[in-house]
C-alpha cells in the first residue's frame, strides 16, 4: 500500500501494516521518477521513550504497555494515541501528540 504525504511516498507492509520504504519525488520539469531509499521507521513512546510493539490484538496499532503509564496505543494510520489514564492524554497533548482517552475494558481488551 502507498500513503502520498508531500513529497514523499510511503510504502507499507500491508501484513503488518509498518512503514517498510520511503520514496523521495524531486522536483524537476522532466518527468518525476522516484528514488528509492530503504529506511526504516522505529517508534517511540512518545512517554517512555521505549520501543513499541505491534499490536497483536488489533491491526494497524502499536503498543507501549510500560506501567510507569499504563497501555498506550498508537494507530498507524493517522497517527492518534489512545490511552484509559487523563493525566497521560494531558502530558501527550502537551508535546503536540493528538489523543483519545477510552474505556479500558472495551478498548485495552487483553492489555491490562
Amino acid at each position: 500500500m502507498l500513503c502520498l504525504d508531500h513529497n514523499l511516498v510511503v510504502r507499507h507492509d500491508e501484513t503488518q501494516g509498518l512503514p517498510v520504504g520511503i520514496f523521495l519525488y524531486r522536483r524537476t520539469r522532466r518527468p518525476q521518477v522516484p528514488e528509492e531509499k530503504d529506511m526504516w521507521v522505529e517508534f517511540k513512546c512518545p512517554i517512555c521513550g521505549k520501543d513499541l510493539d505491534d499490536d497483536k490484538s488489533m491491526a494497524n496499532f502499536m503498543v507501549c504497555d510500560e506501567s510507569s503509564h499504563g497501555t498506550l496505543k498508537f494507530f498507524t494510520g493517522d497517527g492518534c494515541f489512545f490511552t484509559s489514564d487523563q493525566k497521560v492524554a494531558e502530558e501527550l497533548v502537551k508535546k503536540g501528540k493528538r489523543v483519545h482517552v477510552v474505556d479500558p475494558h472495551e478498548f485495552f481488551a487483553g492489555h491490562e
